[in-house]
């Protein structure tokens, strides 16, 4: 009985730890990657927008972004686009920036990913590993997208 005691109270206090532990994690998590593109804008944002286009060359589209209407457009300028993305019942934000480079014919292509938190302590150090989940695929994606819009020149 002593020792089934102590097996309780040491999970009770390892999971307060845990837990106060995780309260100095961040509420929200934002994965952003950029590249430089030899192209205009105008020829970017058709990549970008249109679903057939973005399943060419975007890894992510058949995995995270695989549900019927996945992305709902929240705002829209000449160089943003940002998106609601209802993955995995998470609703997070992706969002696209193009930035043309002065003297030049190149624009930089930015794609982010915020995820928001809840306070959940295992939610919390699972967000420790989507730089690798989602990063990488997400680098993957950008290089294909360059080499799709080098091919179109």
């Amino acid at each position: 009985m002593r020792y089934l005691s102590l097996i309780i109270i040491s999970a009770i206090v390892f999971f307060l730890l845990f837990s106060f532990i995780s309260l100095f994690f961040p509420s929200s998590v934002t994965i952003s990657k950029a590249v430089n593109v030899y192209a205009k804008i105008e020829t970017v944002w058709p990549q970008i927008d249109g679903k057939e286009n973005r399943e060419k060359w975007n890894p992510l589209e058949a995995t995270l972004f695989k549900s019927e209407k996945p992305l709902e457009l929240i705002e829209k300028t000449n160089a943003k686009h940002v998106y609601k993305v209802n993955a995995s019942g998470k609703n997070m934000v992706s969002g696209w920036q193009c930035l043309p480079l002065p003297a030049s014919d190149s624009v930089v292509i930015q794609w982010y990913v915020k995820i928001p938190l809840r306070w959940y302590p295992w939610e919390k150090f699972s967000s420790l590993l989507f730089e690798k989940r989602l990063g990488v695929p997400m680098q993957q994606g950008l290089d294909s997208l360059k080499a799709t819009l080098h091919r179109s020149l």
